[in-house]
Parts: C-alpha cells; structure tokens; sequence
C-alpha cells in the first residue's frame, strides 16, 4: 500500500511536470520569431519610393505586400549611431554613441536598457549581427561569430544561419537583428549591374534639389 502511494504521487508530480512544460513550450509558440533586416547608410532611391532608375523588385515587392513608411526619419547619418538610437529608444547623444565608433569601449550607463534586453526577459534569445561585429568572438545573445565577407561578388551571401551558428531553441522564439553590409561597399559588382548605369536620370532627389536651395540661400 505505501508503495503504491508513493508511485502515485511519482506519477502526478511527473503529470504535473510535464503539463507545465507543454504549457510553457505553447505560450513560447505563440510569440512570433522576429527577424529586423536593415540596409545602412541607404537612402530612399528605390522604385518603391519613385526612382524608377533603380531596379529593386524584390524590395518593391515587400513595400507592396507590407507596410511602407512615407514620414520616416533616422537620428544620425551614420550607422553604429543610428543604431545605437535604435537599440536603446533614445537619442544616441544622450548614450554617448555619438561618435561613431570612438566610444565603443565605453560601457552604457546602467539607466539604459536595449530593446533586446527586454525580449529576452519575455523568453526571447536575441540575437545580433553586423559585418562589423561578427569575427568578435561566438557569444551567442550579443553577436554572431562569421568569417569576413571579402570582396563583394555581385551577390549577398551572408551564411547567418550555418548550422554550426547553433542558436535556435525549438522552445524558445528568436529576435535576430540583422545589419547588411552592401551599401557600405563602392564599386558595380560586375557588368550585369554596369550595364544598368548608363541611364540618363529623369528626375532629380528631392532631398537634394532642397539642400542645394539651403546652400545658395547661406552661400
């Protein structure tokens, strides 16, 4: 009798563990994996946007299918501090981000915290990566740790997401923020694209014919 009881309570205290866990691995499932894709240092020359000069299909695609932003502005020019205004929700003057990379070694005051920070308090792994980061060290939660990238051929072919960058937990969602590296780069990428600038612009930016307007007004 006394063994039965104890094998009773080993069942239900296994029961119960069990249902907890089913039911933390289905609240997990229902919080969507959020991947951020940003290009720096871009402006909005796109055919989404009126350039009709510049071929981006797969961009235009994603504008028409999902939601494009006509009133968006950035608080920095530059990447690492516009990123910086981003991670944390304020201006990067005020976390002494300001200066591109000058300041990197220097600690954020502890009054602030990044959004990343918060989505992993939620059950979130958050995940980080940036051309300019990822030969830092494997630390999954900060940065990835991936081989330079090299010579741009045409094509952008980051690899992210090799298996040995094995950060996924089945239950757990995952925010991955993603920096890419093709705007920072000069050059044409081969003849396919060379080909493509030997146009005559129809249009002048706006952002541009309003700056030289300032420019002659101060001059």
């Amino acid at each position: 009798m006394y063994k039965l009881v104890i094998k009773s309570i080993f069942l239900i205290l296994v029961i119960n563990a069990s249902s907890c866990k089913s039911q933390e691995k289905q609240e997990a499932l229902k919080k969507p994996n959020i991947i951020w894709l940003m290009a720096e240092d871009m402006s909005v020359d796109l055919a989404c946007y009126g350039m009709q000069a510049v071929k981006t299909p797969y961009l235009d695609k994603m504008a028409s299918e999902g939601i494009r932003f006509d009133n968006a502005f950035v608080t920095n020019p530059i990447c690492s501090p516009s990123r910086s205004a981003m991670m944390i929700g304020t201006h990067q003057v005020k976390t002494n981000t300001h200066n591109h990379r000058s300041n990197r070694d220097i600690p954020l005051n502890k009054q602030f915290t990044p959004f990343t920070q918060k989505l992993r308090e939620v059950g979130y792994t958050a995940i980080l990566g940036n051309h300019a980061v990822m030969n830092k060290g494997r630390k999954i939660d900060v940065n990835f740790k991936h081989d330079a990238i090299g010579e741009w051929d045409g094509e952008t072919k980051f690899g992210l997401f090799d298996k040995y960058d094995n950060f996924e937990k089945t239950d757990e969602p995952f925010f991955a923020q993603i920096q890419l590296v093709a705007t920072h780069r000069g050059g044409i990428g081969g003849m396919k694209f060379a080909n493509n600038l030997n146009i005559q612009l129809t249009q002048m930016r706006s952002c541009y014919q309003s700056t030289i307007q300032m420019i002659l007004q101060f001059d």
